[in-house]
């Protein structure tokens, strides 16, 4: 048998060396495009998707004119007859932007679809207003514009006769221990306090039976409708609500009430615990407890400063779960000064966290009216368990560049047993004098209140998860049901907010944690408001739970931000991933008259609230149209 010719001596090339030539190139180009990654994603255009609001009196026809402003009263005549629909008013609207010269960006339309709006009982079952979803069809199909599709379904009231229907059914509701919530409001809008709790009450059906029904119709229209679509945002911000919604978000020793308590909560808590723990023996032995069996655990549900205890898990407050924050606001007359402050926590006189002062802060800047910048606060967070019971010192030192301002604040904190036994102080390593701070500065520590009590329960952690699970598996299973559809080959987003944006506020009481992280079949959708719209915060998000992409549902930085600027935080989001930013605009038919927004965070030219005007002029100028008003 003659030898084989070796390759590039003549005969034929061996097969086997050549498939692993051919292999190793394979994994090689593989490893470049890899690396390559946040390049080629950052490659991308970015979607421009205004949130038009006032679509609903085109859209749905149901006789509730008189809650739209005047100027929207009078519907174009598009929105009528056999072909009817809101494209005229999604032309409209977008073509007060400009033109779009700008290469990496793209103009389109956030569609807003309240599916409560869409539904009525007709005194049998409920029933779907067919021919409103056609009108939302015809919209998405008429108006030849990329469109992401929001399936709304949050706890903002929708003026629908469906709500207070659905509110009457306890298993519809959130509760706190003293049982449903009530209807509240925020920022002057009426809120249904809609459970997450449980799957299988009318609310969820109600909401299935809608997103059916225009799915059954996007898909009967074929590509004249699907095309279009470049997400779908899946019910909105959802979350655990709680008593006294828009005072409450704050943290709180007394005062303190979360959901979900209802009888199927309580159970579903129990159940948790079982497949976390899978004996009973080993939440005893976590928690230090003696309880017989899983049946006798009850979610933490009393304050110890002012309700008896059965027995100590029983116990919530903010604290709780073992974390309590430190933080507040500092400014300087100095720009350049203010963007390098940081503050420096020391516990017990040694080094604890460092924080930068950069979050913004709403209320200080409505208080504070000629500060430089809003962005002033900070907030460095404390685990008190591994501190040890007893009285521990908090000194709180503001800094620029490493170098020592002067002392803000120094406070204590009483971590405390289980028998409120009186706490005895720890040992403190000296400090030096940081002395006070300079002339011009003026700054607040908010958190912690001297001598604050803590009593760690970690039975509320486990609470906490569970409640965060709750939220996310809500999401996950309306997503999965969308995507069972034809609606299932475009992506989906969620659209949740933030809650450590604001350094004020408590998150646990939102609880949607867990839903911010990775979700099969569903990106990331996430508002943004203030320094979180245009800071690090949501980069440092994207990196710690392995987002690669994601969705901007709300976008308000809350103060004016010139064109340059503007330009550098959308390519920003561009270059992180973002598929698309939606911001509120008002939705205009063509020769409309009046400027009145119903929306105070709607970007337009006569809305002067949150520097709203100016972000809709430096638009207006980022997208090409150098002669914007």
């Amino acid at each position: 048998m003659s030898a084989r010719a070796p390759s590039g001596q003549g005969g034929r090339t061996a097969p086997w060396p050549s498939a692993l030539a051919l292999l190793v190139l394979g994994l090689l180009v593989a490893l470049f495009f890899w690396q390559l990654r946040p390049s080629l994603l950052s490659a991308s255009r970015l979607l421009l998707s205004p949130l038009l609001g006032n679509m609903e009196a085109c859209l749905v026809q149901d006789g509730l004119r008189g809650d739209f402003p005047q100027e929207f009263q009078q519907q174009p005549g598009t929105c009528f007859g056999s072909q009817g629909s809101a494209a005229a008013m999604v032309s409209a609207s977008l073509q007060r932007l400009g033109p779009v010269r700008d290469p990496a960006l793209e103009l389109g339309y956030t569609l807003s679809v309240p599916l409560l709006r869409y539904v009525q009982w007709n005194g049998r079952d409920w029933e779907v207003r067919g021919d409103a979803l056609d009108r939302v069809v015809r919209t998405v199909a008429q108006a030849h514009r990329p469109v992401v599709l929001y399936l709304f379904a949050t706890h903002f009231e929708v003026h629908s006769q469906a709500e207070q229907r659905l509110a009457s059914d306890p298993s519809n509701l959130a509760w706190t221990p003293q049982g449903p919530l009530p209807p509240d409001h925020y920022l002057g809008a009426r809120i249904f306090p809609w459970s997450v709790a449980r799957q299988d009450n009318e609310i969820t059906r109600v909401r299935r039976l809608v997103v059916d029904a225009l799915a059954q119709r996007m898909c009967a229209a074929g590509e004249a409708a699907m095309e279009p679509l470049r997400a779908i945002t899946v019910l909105g911000e959802t979350h655990q609500l709680f008593p006294g919604f828009e005072a409450g978000m704050g943290f709180a020793a007394d005062g303190y009430a979360v959901t979900d308590y209802s009888p199927a909560s309580v159970a579903g808590f129990r159940q948790f615990l079982r497949q976390r723990y899978g004996d009973i023996g080993r939440l005893n032995a976590r928690l230090q407890s003696d309880f017989a069996s899983f049946d006798g655990v009850e979610p933490p549900s009393r304050n110890i400063r002012s309700q008896p205890l059965q027995n100590f898990f029983q116990h919530i407050d903010s604290y709780a779960g073992g974390t309590v924050p430190v933080s507040g606001w500092a400014h300087v007359p100095d720009a350049a000064l203010q963007k390098r402050l940081a503050v420096a926590v020391f516990v017990d006189g040694r080094p604890y966290a460092h924080a930068p002062v950069h979050m913004h802060r709403q209320d200080v800047a409505q208080a504070k009216p000629g500060f430089l910048t809003s962005d002033v606060g900070w907030r460095a967070d404390i685990r008190y368990p591994a501190l040890g019971e007893g009285l521990h010192r908090i000194d709180v030192v503001l800094q620029a560049d490493g170098r020592n301002l002067g002392l803000m604040a120094t406070r204590q904190i009483a971590v405390m047993d289980r028998q409120q036994g009186e706490p005895r102080s720890h040992a403190v390593q000296a400090l030096p004098d940081f002395g006070t701070t300079p002339e011009g500065v003026e700054f607040w520590v908010d958190s912690p209140q001297d001598r604050l009590a803590l009593f760690y329960n970690p039975l509320v952690t486990d609470w906490n998860d569970y409640r965060e699970q709750q939220v996310a598996d809500y999401i996950q299973a309306f997503s999965d049901h969308i995507g069972h559809s034809c609606l299932g080959r475009v992506p989906r987003f969620a659209h949740q907010l933030n809650p450590h944006g604001n350094p004020s506020w408590d998150a646990s009481r939102y609880a949607v944690d867990r839903s911010l992280q990775r979700m099969p079949g569903l990106a990331l959708g996430v508002s943004l408001y203030g320094e979180d719209s245009y800071g690090p915060l949501v980069g440092q998000m994207l990196r710690r739970y392995g987002h690669t992409a994601y969705g901007i549902t709300e976008f308000h930085p809350l103060v004016a931000l010139d064109a340059s600027r503007l330009a550098k935080v959308l390519d920003m989001h561009r270059r992180q991933g973002a598929r698309f930013l939606s911001f509120f605009m008002e939705a205009r038919p063509e020769g409309a008259t009046g400027t009145q927004s119903s929306n105070e965070f709607s970007f337009d030219a006569d809305n002067r609230a949150h520097g709203s005007d100016g972000l809709y002029r430096s638009l207006r100028e980022v997208l090409g149209d150098r002669a914007a008003p």
